[in-house]
């Protein structure tokens, strides 16, 4: 695994990164491609979110110099697009950083910064670079009166995020669609992003909406590929018990209804909910009175799978979550017969060769649904373990 790599700011200086090892962590990260030989950062690619609304704005490079020497200054995290789709957060000055006082803003970005990375090897390797980005691990590298000691994570570049798509030709149903079925993925991975209540918290999600071959009336159309990033406020093994999907809805739906609290923050965030409430009956109420009865009539069948079934009956008009799971439903006149699910088979794998398809277990999980208790390790022990205030010991490691 490559232990140091060089860093050019076009127009700064070229220095040399190695990797960081978190302090009494001892988490694994994804090896940086075998064809990465360096990080080239342009000076239009470095950027920082903007105070209140949280727009990503670009600043230069010296901007960056007095960035963590005290609280006046830039608090939130700085971004760098590097070459070969490379996105770096980087905590300048962090040997000041780390002696501060813990509560300060800036020690504050530079823990979040390490729980974040925590989070991914403990438990997002399964899902790394499909609706997350895959995260290379940490790095330290020394810049001298550029801004100190700088340290850095190195994820996949996704794309833009959402909070600065919403007021541009991109937010269309299609997209938010699509923002949604991601929501639905991480919770069915049983994760609770744990940061959605302003409009301003779906700065987390990304859409490559420039992606090469993507044409914009594509990216409009839904057809970017979409991640969730930024976990410092994860929760794991997340049992969601929601109840309705990410789409739009004839009703308003309080907490009980939705059955999960982010899940119905997100609707919120997406405006797919009425704002007034609806005394008669409402697809959404049908719905809910369907799942009950499903989940009450076949115990056994866990809640992501009569959610696949809830949507294929109710919502059949919006994409599925899981384009490779099908749904048959034996009778249309009983409206609760138990659904049939099934999924295309995958490159390499053993089929039956007429039918050419595998069943999905209505009492176990597909390899297209994950749930928490069977694929993620109980590691909220290490979530808050390391001790950061001591500068020797931190870059010692």
């Amino acid at each position: 695994m490559t232990k140091t790599i060089p860093v050019c700011f076009e127009g700064l200086g070229d220095f040399t990164a190695r990797r960081w090892r978190i302090p009494d962590y001892q988490g694994r990260f994804c090896a940086l491609p075998p064809d990465t030989t360096s990080f080239f950062v342009p000076d239009t690619c470095f950027f920082i979110n903007r105070a209140g609304d949280r727009i990503r704005q670009e600043i230069d490079f010296d901007d960056a110099k007095p960035w963590g020497l005290d609280d006046q200054h830039f608090t939130e995290i700085i971004y760098a697009r590097a070459s070969n789709n490379f996105c770096l957060r980087l905590v300048c000055n962090a040997e000041q950083i780390v002696t501060r006082n813990i509560e300060s803003e800036t020690y504050q970005t530079f823990a979040r910064l390490v729980e974040d990375a925590k989070f991914y090897a403990d438990n997002l390797e399964d899902v790394e670079g499909l609706f997350v980005p895959v995260h290379y691990g940490m790095w330290t590298m020394d810049t001298g009166d550029w801004a100190g000691k700088v340290v850095f994570s190195v994820t996949q570049y996704c794309g833009v995020s959402w909070n600065d798509l919403r007021q541009t030709k991109y937010n269309t149903q299609a997209n938010r669609l699509l923002v949604g079925r991601t929501f639905e993925r991480l919770h069915d991975h049983g994760v609770d992003h744990g940061d959605q209540f302003w409009h301003s918290d779906l700065r987390h999600v990304l859409l490559d909406v420039y992606a090469p071959g993507l044409s914009p009336a594509d990216a409009r159309d839904g057809k970017a590929r979409c991640y969730i990033a930024g976990f410092s406020e994860a929760r794991p093994n997340h049992q969601c018990q929601r109840r309705l999907p990410v789409v739009p809805h004839d009703a308003w739906l309080n907490k009980n209804e939705v059955g999960c609290s982010e899940i119905r923050s997100v609707l919120l965030l997406l405006d797919f909910m009425q704002m007034e409430k609806h005394d008669g009956e409402t697809l959404a109420s049908r719905a809910l009175e369907w799942h009950v009865k499903y989940s009450e009539l076949y115990p056994d069948v866990k809640n992501n799978l009569v959610l696949i079934a809830q949507r294929a009956r109710f919502y059949s008009q919006f994409p599925p979550v899981y384009p490779l799971i099908h749904v048959d439903f034996e009778s249309k006149e009983d409206l609760y017969c138990q659904a049939d699910l099934w999924r295309d088979s995958l490159p390499g794998e053993e089929t039956d060769e007429e039918e050419g398809e595998e069943e999905v277990s209505s009492t176990s999980d597909s390899a297209s649904v994950k749930t928490a208790s069977d694929q993620l390790e109980v590691a909220t022990n290490n979530l808050k373990g390391a001790e950061l205030c001591d500068a020797a010991t931190v870059f010692a490691c």
